[in-house]
């Protein structure tokens, strides 16, 4: 992939479709693994990849209390990601519901 600067990326966000295998492991257990993925560039943030719930393993996720509001997406949800005995508190969100340029990502962790 060509390298990117953040400073480059779009304001209000650019969602786009990501085509590459996405692969997430944590606590050494592949958690997350997806053809069918999305990728948010927002202006000064790093890459945020979103992945069908479908695709991740269930287990790994556990409901968090935390919420946040994106002026772009609207209200996010949190879950904690947890692999064996290690936990990443409010390391994984959902959107419920969105704006029309977001719609793609509506139940997408």
């Amino acid at each position: 992939m060509e390298k990117e600067n953040v400073w480059d990326y779009p304001r209000p966000p650019l969602l786009e479709r990501f085509n590459e295998c996405l692969v997430v492991v944590f606590g050494g257990t592949v958690i997350a693994k997806t053809l069918m993925g999305y990728r948010v560039l927002e202006n000064s943030h790093a890459p945020t990849y979103y992945i069908p719930p479908s695709d991740i393993l269930k287990k790994s996720l556990a409901p968090n209390a935390q919420r946040t509001i994106c002026e772009w997406k609207g209200q996010a949800r949190y879950f904690d990601v947890n692999s064996g005995e290690k936990t990443a508190a409010a390391s994984a969100w959902i959107y419920d519901k969105s704006v029309a340029s977001f719609h793609s990502i509506i139940g997408y962790v």
